[in-house]
């Protein structure tokens, strides 16, 4: 019965982490894909 309890806790701990490594490098493409179209909108601008 407790490594049940230990295997869901590792299992929801191991989730939580994939889902937030998932959301961060998300959100880190995503800012990089602004800067870099901010830099191509300011280079076209000059």
């Amino acid at each position: 019965m407790r490594l049940r309890v230990l295997g869901i806790g590792a299992t929801t701990v191991l989730l939580l982490t994939l889902v937030t490594g998932v959301i961060s490098t998300g959100a880190w493409f995503t800012g990089l894909n602004v800067m870099t179209g901010n830099t191509l909108a300011a280079g076209r601008l000059d």
